[in-house]
């Protein structure tokens, strides 16, 4: 900070006093001073005005000199010099400092945000839906109905009646056969079932003529739900009538083996009369045949009808065999060939083939399946075959072979096993080579 000039002036005067208190300077005195009492003069200090540069409000401290006494020497005559008038000392009133007002900022008086009570929407329940799931359709019921095929042959006979009943003479069913002779329906009934067509007309083999039928013929079968075959024939008809008379009620198992021994007797060995086709026209086969021999039987002995051969008249041996004599020739005559027939009801005689004649015996066990209309049937029959020579109970044997395949075969036969021994077993069918 800068002294003020007046500082100066104070001590150039001071030092002019001391160099004449010490007789320094001229000797030459114009004037005598006359002495004085020396005073002790403190010249007021006046400070140079301070000139504050105001800085918004920002007030310097004062600035405090400390005073030195002056060193006051003996007394000196001193020349009075004309008394220096400091200058005034110009005060520069600061203005006064008025205080900033205090501006209290009146906050706004805080008016409460107002509540808002939010109101939920109306709480409107969702809509329930109900949904309906579809409705539960049960599964099909396996149906446990029986459908029944076949057919009815003498030839075919077209527009025949087909009646289903038990054994107790209760109606399962009714239909008609058309023009081959065939026929289906559905029925709900179950275990043994009686299949008789009635009515109708057929092309007769023998006379190539169209002739009614003026006889029911007639089949067993067994009604177990699923599918079944049942193929009524004159050959079939006259199972029936031989297993059950006014006396004894119809089962499918006394037809069964009353039919096995009609087959064997009329040369179809191993032929399942009930579900096998015959073939009648055109290229025919065994089972074929032997309903062709029937008709030309029937057309050689005028005073026979259908009935005579498949009801009373059928049911002992002796008319076996007088039905046998004939229809040999009938049978040769219709198919062209030299084999013999002789039919005695428990039996099966066959001559003129050049097997036989020998004392030997076999029995034989057949087991395979046969396949008719579209199913097959498990065989399971024993033969007893007499008339081969003695020891030749062999697979090898021609007249085994000849007795038990010759007579046309078994139709839709397949996986066929033979079982040979020398004993027969009990039922077993009877073949007698001659």
């Amino acid at each position: 900070m800068r002294r003020p000039v007046f500082f100066k002036s104070i001590a150039l005067s001071a030092v002019a006093l001391a160099v004449s208190a010490c007789g320094g300077g001229s000797s030459d005195t114009t004037a005598s001073i006359a002495p004085t009492t020396p005073t002790t003069t403190t010249p007021a200090v006046v400070p140079a005005p301070v000139v504050v540069a105001t800085t918004p409000a920002v007030v310097p401290a004062p600035v405090v000199v400390a005073t030195t006494p002056a060193v006051v020497p003996a007394p000196v005559v001193v020349a009075t010099p004309p008394a220096v008038v400091p200058a005034p000392v110009v005060v520069a009133t600061p203005p006064a400092v008025v205080p900033a007002p205090v501006v209290v900022a009146t906050p706004p008086a805080v008016v409460p945000a107002p509540v808002v009570v939010a109101t939920p929407p109306a709480v409107v329940p969702a809509p329930v839906v109900v949904t309906t799931p579809p409705a539960v359709v049960p599964a099909p019921v396996p149906s446990t109905d029986t459908t029944v095929t076949g057919a009815a042959v003498k030839g075919p006979v077209n527009g025949g009646t087909v009646t289903l009943k038990k054994p107790d003479g209760s109606s399962c069913g009714l239909t008609a056969t058309n023009a081959a002779g065939q026929y289906s329906l559905t029925t709900a009934c179950k275990g043994d079932i009686i299949v008789e067509i009635s009515g109708g007309a057929y092309l007769d083999e023998a006379t190539n003529t169209t002739k009614s039928l003026d006889t029911p013929l007639r089949v067993m079968l067994t009604a177990a739900g699923g599918n079944v075959v049942g193929v009524a024939t004159p050959l079939t008809t006259m199972a029936f009538s031989y297993a059950f008379t006014s006396s004894n009620a119809a089962t499918k198992a006394a037809f069964d083996a009353q039919a096995a021994k009609i087959a064997t007797q009329f040369g179809l060995t191993g032929v399942n009369l009930s579900t096998t086709l015959p073939v009648v026209v055109g290229n025919s086969n065994a089972y074929g045949n032997a309903l062709k021999g029937v008709s030309q039987y029937l057309r050689d002995n005028t005073s026979k009808t259908l009935a005579t051969i498949t009801t009373a008249s059928f049911t002992n041996a002796a008319d076996f065999a007088t039905f046998g004599t004939a229809f040999n020739a009938a049978f040769n005559k219709i198919n062209g060939s030299n084999t013999t027939f002789a039919f005695d009801g428990t039996a099966f005689n066959i001559s003129g083939t050049g097997a036989g004649g020998g004392s030997g015996t076999c029995g034989i066990n057949l087991n395979g399946t046969v396949t008719a209309a579209g199913f097959s049937i498990p065989l399971n029959l024993d033969y007893c075959v007499a008339g081969i020579q003695a020891g030749s109970c062999t697979a090898g044997n021609a007249s085994l072979n000849q007795s038990l395949a010759g007579q046309g075969g078994i139709s839709g036969a397949a996986n066929l096993v033979y079982t040979y021994a020398t004993t027969c077993a009990a039922g077993a069918i009877a073949i007698v080579l001659k």
